[in-house]
C-alpha cells in the first residue's frame, strides 16, 4: 500500500480564509482527518502535519520537515497532499461590502510538472470526480480545477 503525507492548511493563529464565521483552518482539519481515516481503512500509511488546531510552519519549513523525514531512512511518501478550502469573494460596487462569488466553486490539484506520478494522481482524482458528475477543467500543465 501507499504512504501519504497530508497537510491541513493553516492552523493556530493563522485562520486562512474566513466567511460568515467559518474558518478555513477548521474545514481543512476536519476534511484532512476524515481523509486520513479513509486512507487508513484502505490499508495506507498516513503521516500528517497537524491533528489539532495548532500552528503549521510556513511552506519552506514544512518542506524541510518532509526532507528530514526522508533523510532518517524512513520510506519516502508516495504522495504529499495539502488541503485548502479557499473562499471566492468580490466587493460590491453598490454597498462596498464583500459578497460570496457563487460562480466560483470547486477545488484544484497542483502537482510538479516533473512528476509523472503526481500528474497521474491528479488525473485519477479528476476522473473520479467526473464519474460522480462534477465538472472538471484542465488548468494547464500543473493544475486541474474540479467544480461542484
Amino acid at each position: 500500500m501507499a504512504i501519504f503525507c497530508t497537510d491541513a492548511g493553516h492552523g493556530g493563529t493563522d485562520s486562512g480564509a474566513a466567511w460568515q464565521n467559518v474558518l478555513e483552518k477548521e474545514l481543512n482539519l476536519r476534511y484532512v482527518l476524515a481523509f486520513n481515516d479513509e486512507l487508513k481503512k484502505r490499508g495506507h500509511q498516513v503521516w500528517t502535519t497537524r491533528k489539532t488546531d495548532q500552528h503549521v510552519p510556513n511552506l519552506t519549513t514544512r518542506c524541510q520537515l518532509i526532507n528530514a523525514h526522508h533523510s532518517q531512512g524512513t520510506p519516502k511518501f508516495d504522495a504529499i497532499i495539502s488541503l485548502h478550502c479557499d473562499v471566492a469573494a468580490y466587493r460590491s460596487a453598490s454597498s462596498g461590502r464583500y459578497m460570496a462569488n457563487e460562480a466560483v466553486r470547486g477545488f484544484y490539484a497542483i502537482y510538479s510538472r516533473e512528476s509523472i506520478q503526481g500528474r497521474d494522481l491528479a488525473k485519477s482524482i479528476a476522473n473520479e470526480a467526473k464519474g460522480n458528475g462534477i465538472a472538471v477543467k484542465d488548468g494547464g500543465k500543473m493544475t486541474i480545477l474540479i467544480q461542484s
